[in-house]
């Protein structure tokens, strides 16, 4: 059986990292031999998202289990829709971990363990907060055309990220070039895409024809209603009916983050 074990090193005498989504590498091990693969975490460096990119990664991995300290509930929702078993509250070497996994000694949990975003602020938790922070923007446009005709728009948006934990006095470390370098592309994508929307509506209005774009379409035979794609939507166009998730076509703005985070692949754009 392949375990995915978040580690501090790249061996087996490595601890066991606390954190999921931001551990520094992935130990891929075969419960049977004990050999294993260490692959350093492609999504460490993430603004946000890093939990279920990270989930992906082990699915596509074919691990069947994880052994971590901590586990959010994007990514748990994301393994377990998936069909990972995740143990929580590993403390020890990777080897150690294993080992416990292999004789029992681990329960695997029915739920998160920690809130989203624990562990963002980078460097290794050891129980104060990590660095945090956010960049906020906002504008707005009105007019107003005689006879006390007007509309006005406005739009704002805020992004940040800290780790949970209690504070012990001790500074808390900074957020790193790549964390700001990612909220920046962050809010630079959502821009776009705001932008696309009001050029399509404008479009629409100085011609009378609808801008025909591709729009997410949900497998339902492949949705698991494992809700992921709601949050993930940035224009709220996903919602559940029931145990499965649908689209409205008139909010969707073709960006494609919902198809980007489904751990089934049931959705497309089409």
């Amino acid at each position: 059986m392949k375990v995915a074990v978040t580690a501090a090193g790249t061996d087996l005498e490595a601890k066991v990292d606390p954190r999921f989504g931001r551990s520094p590498y992935f130990l891929f091990v075969e419960t049977e031999t004990m050999d294993f693969e260490a692959v350093e975490n492609p999504n460490l460096a993430l603004g946000g998202g890093a939990g279920i990119q990270s989930a992906q990664f082990v699915v596509e991995k074919g691990a069947k289990a994880v052994l971590t300290g901590n586990c959010g509930p994007n990514a748990y929702q994301t393994l377990t829709a998936a069909g990972v078993q995740v143990a929580v509250g590993a403390n020890s070497s990777v080897r150690e971990a294993v080992e416990k996994f292999k004789s029992g000694g681990f329960e695997t949990t029915s739920g998160p363990n920690v809130e989203d975003h624990f562990g963002a602020g980078g460097g290794s938790y050891s129980g104060h907060p990590g660095g945090g922070f956010g960049r906020g923007m906002g504008r707005g446009m009105g007019r107003g055309m005689g006879r006390g005709m007007g509309r006005g728009m406005g739009r704002g948006m805020g992004l940040g990220v800290m780790a949970s934990g209690s504070w012990t006095g001790e500074a808390p470390t900074q957020p790193s070039q790549g964390d700001e370098l990612e909220v920046l592309r962050q809010e630079a994508r959502a821009m776009e895409e705001e932008k696309n929307r009001l050029m399509d509506r404008i479009h629409q209005l100085e011609t009378g024809e609808k801008v025909t774009r591709a729009i997410a379409r949900i497998d339902q035979k492949k949705c698991v209603g494992c809700r992921i794609c709601v949050p993930a939507c940035p224009t709220q166009a996903i919602r559940m009916e029931g145990e499965k998730a649908v689209v409205n076509d008139d909010g969707c703005i073709s960006c494609g983050r919902c198809v980007e985070v489904c751990p089934t692949a049931a959705i497309s754009m089409s």
